[in-house]
């Protein structure tokens, strides 16, 4: 995953430590948190919450939502979500669409 500073600048900067496979990014509302599925990581069930300042830079990476299924059941990976105008985290997996509170 990569930034742009700009479309004048037009060098990409990586961002920070991002995870390699990502399943899903979403803004919150007012674009104040990213959220972020890690579609390899372990556990696999968890969606990732960083802060997003004005000027694009990520900080205080913090678990947000973490789907309570039996280890050894493959139906709650995570892949896709989406965050609705009122705030509500929505996420999809096999086991359905989940809403994060």
């Amino acid at each position: 995953m990569r930034r742009l500073e700009s479309a004048r600048a037009g060098q990409a900067q990586p961002s920070p430590r991002l995870p390699g496979d990502i399943a899903g990014l979403a803004f919150s509302p007012d674009e104040a948190t990213l959220y972020v599925v890690e579609s390899r990581a372990e556990p696999h069930r968890r969606i990732w919450a960083y802060d997003h300042a004005n000027d694009g830079t990520l900080t205080n990476k913090q678990p947000y939502y973490h789907m309570e299924i039996p280890v050894n059941e493959n139906i709650g990976k995570l892949d896709g979500m989406c965050v609705t105008s009122e705030g509500w985290l929505v996420a999809t997996s096999a086991a359905g669409v989940q809403i994060c509170d």
